[in-house]
């Protein structure tokens, strides 16, 4: 038996910033929406206290978009293949709630992470 602990350590939100060439050669990157949608996770984290290793051990992380703008998750991958996060990929609009599903594989792991990819791309952010 082991003591399981999924960090989703932020559940974070990798976000890419976006650059546009100009003309010159210049780079100039694009500074992030102010009213861009924002997550408002009820936990970040989930201990599933001590369990047998070997089974598959599930969580959801409920959130809310506490923006303006509706959050839109492109992707989102675990720190290895034992951590699979599923979401929906549908818009979450501003003051609505959203849900991402964990599972994860206990086999020879004591904890993981969890890394979400949004559309339009935002600033890194830990959560």
């Amino acid at each position: 038996m082991k003591k399981v602990l999924i960090a989703l350590l932020c559940l974070s939100c990798i976000a890419v910033t976006g650059h546009a060439q100009e003309a010159a050669g210049s780079v100039k990157t694009t500074q992030p929406d102010p009213d861009a949608g924002k997550f408002k996770f009820d936990e970040e984290t989930y201990d599933f206290g001590i369990i047998e290793e070997g089974p598959i051990a599930q969580c959801d992380f409920t959130f809310k978009n506490v923006g303006k703008k509706p959050i839109v998750i492109s992707d989102a991958k675990g720190t290895c293949g034992c951590t699979i996060p599923m979401f929906s990929k549908k818009p979450v609009a501003p003051k609505e709630k959203g849900v991402i599903h964990v599972s994860y594989t206990t086999f020879g792991r004591v904890a993981a992470s969890v890394r979400m990819f949004l559309l339009p791309p935002m600033r890194n952010k830990t959560r």
